[in-house]
C-alpha cells in the first residue's frame, strides 16, 4: 500500500501489544494502530476507525477472538482478521479459520506476524481489485448490450460451427422468432437461399470480414426481406478466433422503389451504404486468483475497444450522453453531419437548442423533446421520424431515430444512447413510386374507358355480319355448294369467337370501372357456392374438391366470388383429361395478409411461359386443346390488385398448377 496501513488491536496486555507493534516496526512495515481491550470499545473503532487489518488476541475478559471475529465480518466483511494468541488449540485455531480468520500467530513466535500481515494485506488489496474489474466488465457489457438493441438492423454473432450466439431485438422482430429461440439455432437457416448464408459466413471466417453481401431473410410467417450483410471477426481475450459479428440492413424498400421505377422506365439510384461491427464476448471462469485479476482488467480493455470498434464503423450516427447531459461518445458519422470535433465538449441541450427541428408532421418540435434528453428521462423512441436541418447539408433531412436510456445492473439510469439513420433518399423514392402509381392509375382508367368503349360498339357490326350471314345461308338454300357453305360458317364461327372476346374485354373493363365495397367475407361459404355452380354447369363429371381451412377475408364479396369462380373454373377445365381430378382450396392467416390457394393436379404449364400467364388473350394451351378466351386470369388479377393484394402461381407441366393470392387483414 501507498499509505500507512491502518491497524485495529484488540489485546487486554499491553507488553503484548506493544511487542506486536515493535516487530511489526522492525520488519519495516509502514502502519498506524488503534488498541482497544473490550468489546465496546473494538466495535466503536470499527465505526469510528475503519481498519485495513484487525489482530485480536483470543482469550480475554469477558469476550473472545471468537466473537470478535463475528462482529467484524458483520461490520466490516472485507477487513483481514489475524487471531495473535497466547495458546490456542489446534481445535480452536481450525474453527476460527473456518470462520473467516486470514491467519493465526502464536505469541512466541511474533517474527511470524510481518510475514501474515504483509499476506493478509495483499490478499485484500487483489480482492478489492478483482471486485473493481468485474464491475468495470459489467459496465462495459451492459453499455455494449443497449448499443445492440438500439440498432434498427439486425445482430447477430456466429461461432465457428455457424450458430447463432446472441441477436438483438431487431433480429427478434426480422425473424419472428424470440432471442431465446433463436441462439442455438444454425444461422443459414433464417434465409430462403441457406446455401448462399452459409458460404457468406464462411467467407467472413476465412477473409475476416465481409462487405454488402445480399440475402434474403424469411419471417416465420413467410414474409421475406431483402438484405445486405456486413459481418466480421472477432477474437477472444488470448487473441485466439472467437467467431463472426454480423449485421443486416434492411433494403426492401429500396429495391421496391427501384423495380417500381425500372418498370415505369425511370432510373432510381440505390445508395444505402452498409457498415458495421461487432462485439460480444464470454469471459473465462475464473482460475488463480492473481491471474483472475489479470485476466478480467485485459477483459475490460478489450470490451472498451469493441466499443470503440463497433461505434467507429457504424454508418448510422451514435449518440451517448451521460446523466450530467454530455456527450461521451459520438462516432464519425455523427462529427462529420454535425461539424463537430471529438474533443468540442458539447451538451445535450446546447446542440439541441442550436438545432431547427422538426416533427414527423411538420410542426416545430421542443428541445426537451429531443431523443437524448427523453431518453434520459427513461422513455423510449423507436424509430421515431425527426426533420432537422444539419450544418454539413444545409438542407432539412428527414432522420429515424432510436433512443433508450443506458442502465446499470441495478436498474438506474447512468446514461442514453441514440442511433440515428439518415432516410431522406428513401423519403424521395417513396415519393417518386407514389407519383409514378398515380400516372398508371390515371393511365389504366384510360384504358378501361377505351376498352369498354370499342367492345360496345363492335356489337353492333359483328352482329350485323352474324344476321346476314344467317340470312344468306337461308336465302341461297341449297344453291350454294360444301365449300361456300362452310365459308360462311367459318365467318359466322369466327364472329361468335369474337363476340367472345368483346364480352371478356368488357368484363375485364368493368372490373376496372365498378367502386370497390369491402365488407368482411365467409371464404368457406363463398366456396361452397361458387363449387355448387360449378358441379351443376359440369354434371357430366366426377368432380371432388378437398377443402382445408380458409380464414374470413375483407374484401367485395362480388369480386372476390368471380376470382374464386374464375380459379375454380380453370381447375375443373385443366382437369378434364385426368383420370383422377385433385382439386384443393386453402388458406392461411398472417397479421398483415390472408393467403389462399386453388391447387390442381391437372395440365399445369411451363415456368418459362409464367410472364404470358396474366396477360389478356394470352394462352399456354390451343384452343383445340382447352377452349377459352384467355382473359380470365387477367381479371382476378384486376380484382386482386384492387384490392391491394398479390396474385402469382406455380406449375408444372402434365403435373398441376396452384394459384395464390393474398388479400389485406383488416380484421
Amino acid at each position: 500500500m501507498d499509505k500507512p496501513i491502518r491497524m485495529l488491536i484488540l489485546e487486554d496486555n499491553a507488553a503484548d501489544a506493544k511487542l506486536m507493534q515493535f516487530e511489526l516496526e522492525e520488519a519495516g512495515i509502514d502502519f498506524t494502530a488503534t488498541v482497544v481491550s473490550t468489546q465496546n470499545d473494538f466495535i466503536r473503532e470499527l465505526h469510528a476507525f475503519p481498519p485495513d487489518l484487525i489482530l485480536s488476541d483470543y482469550d480475554l475478559p469477558r469476550y473472545t477472538g471468537q466473537t470478535a471475529l463475528s462482529d467484524a465480518k458483520r461490520l466490516c466483511p472485507d477487513v483481514p482478521f489475524i487471531l495473535v494468541t497466547g495458546a490456542v488449540t489446534e481445535d480452536r485455531a481450525v474453527d476460527i479459520m473456518s470462520s473467516g480468520a486470514n491467519d493465526f500467530v502464536m505469541k512466541n513466535h511474533l517474527h511470524k506476524l510481518a510475514v501474515a500481515v504483509r499476506r493478509a494485506v495483499k490478499e485484500a488489496e487483489e480482492r478489492k481489485a478483482r471486485k473493481t474489474a468485474e464491475a468495470e466488465v459489467r459496465a462495459a457489457s451492459q453499455y455494449a448490450r443497449s448499443l445492440l438493441e438500439a440498432s434498427l438492423d439486425p445482430m447477430v454473432t456466429i461461432s465457428a460451427g455457424g450458430k447463432i450466439m446472441d441477436a438483438n431485438k431487431a433480429a427478434e422482430e426480422v425473424t419472428g422468432v424470440l432471442r431465446d429461440r433463436i441462439i442455438g439455432t444454425d444461422f443459414a437457416d433464417y434465409f430462403t437461399e441457406p446455401d448462399k448464408a452459409r458460404a457468406g459466413y464462411e467467407q467472413a471466417f476465412f477473409r475476416g470480414s465481409v462487405k454488402n453481401y445480399p440475402l434474403v431473410l424469411r419471417h416465420v410467417s413467410g414474409r421475406t426481406t431483402d438484405v445486405l450483410y456486413n459481418a466480421s471477426t472477432y477474437l477472444d481475450e488470448t487473441g485466439n478466433l472467437k467467431g463472426v459479428f454480423a449485421a443486416a440492413r434492411d433494403v426492401t424498400v429500396l429495391k421496391k422503389a427501384e423495380k417500381k421505377i425500372l418498370q415505369s422506365h425511370r432510373d432510381l439510384d440505390d445508395q444505402v451504404k452498409k457498415r458495421t461491427a461487432a462485439l460480444e464476448a464470454e469471459i473465462a471462469k475464473r482460475i488463480k486468483m492473481e491471474k483472475e485479476t489479470d485476466r478480467l482488467l485485459a477483459a475490460v480493455t478489450e470490451e472498451k475497444e469493441r466499443l470503440a470498434a463497433l461505434v467507429n464503423s457504424m454508418t448510422d450516427e451514435v449518440w451517448f450522453a451521460d446523466t450530467e447531459k454530455r456527450f461521451t461518445i459520438i462516432n464519425p458519422p455523427a462529427l462529420q453531419e454535425f461539424r463537430l470535433t471529438k474533443d468540442a465538449g458539447v451538451d445535450v441541450e446546447t446542440l439541441a437548442a442550436g438545432l431547427e427541428a422538426y416533427r414527423s408532421d411538420g410542426s416545430i418540435r421542443p428541445m426537451e423533446e429531443a431523443p437524448p434528453l427523453r431518453a434520459l428521462r427513461g422513455e423510449i423512441a423507436r424509430n421515431e421520424e425527426e426533420i432537422i436541418r444539419t450544418p454539413a447539408s444545409g438542407d432539412l433531412r428527414y432522420r429515424r431515430v432510436s433512443a433508450s436510456p443506458v442502465r446499470n445492473a441495478d436498474g438506474a439510469i447512468i446514461g442514453a444512447v441514440a442511433v440515428v439513420r439518415d432516410v431522406t433518399e428513401q423519403k424521395e423514392a417513396e415519393e417518386a413510386i407514389r407519383r409514378q402509381s398515380a400516372k398508371l392509375e390515371e393511365a389504366n382508367k384510360d384504358l378501361d374507358s377505351f376498352v369498354y368503349s370499342v367492345s360496345h360498339d363492335l356489337r353492333a357490326p359483328l352482329r350485323a355480319i352474324d344476321g346476314f350471314s344467317k340470312m344468306l345461308l337461308k336465302k341461297t338454300g341449297g344453291r350454294l355448294n360444301r365449300d361456300e357453305a362452310e365459308l360462311i360458317r367459318v365467318v359466322r364461327d369466327n364472329v361468335q369467337k369474337m363476340g367472345q372476346l368483346l364480352d371478356g374485354l368488357l368484363a375485364l373493363a368493368r372490373v376496372g370501372r365498378e367502386a370497390v365495397s369491402c365488407a368482411a367475407i365467409d371464404m368457406r361459404r363463398l366456396v361452397d357456392e361458387v363449387w355448387q355452380n360449378l358441379q351443376q354447369i359440369n354434371a357430366g363429371r366426377a368432380l371432388q374438391l378437398s377443402t382445408e381451412p380458409l380464414p374470413p377475408a375483407y374484401g367485395d364479396i362480388r369480386l372476390i366470388r368471380q376470382v374464386m369462380m374464375n380459379l375454380l373454373a380453370n381447375a375443373v377445365k385443366f382437369t378434364q383429361k385426368k383420370e383422377v381430378t385433385v382439386i384443393t382450396v386453402g388458406g392461411i392467416a398472417n397479421n398483415a395478409e390472408n393467403t389462399y390457394c386453388v391447387r390442381d393436379n391437372g395440365a399445369g404449364f411451363d415456368m418459362k411461359c409464367y410472364g404470358k400467364l396474366f396477360g389478356v388473350f394470352n394462352r399456354l394451351h390451343s384452343e383445340t386443346e382447352y377452349e377459352g378466351t384467355g382473359v380470365g386470369l387477367a381479371i382476378v388479377q384486376r380484382i386482386i390488385n384492387r384490392h391491394g393484394g398479390r396474385v402469382w402461381a406455380e406449375g408444372k407441366e402434365h403435373e398441376g398448377a396452384a394459384f395464390y393470392f393474398s388479400l389485406p387483414n383488416h380484421a
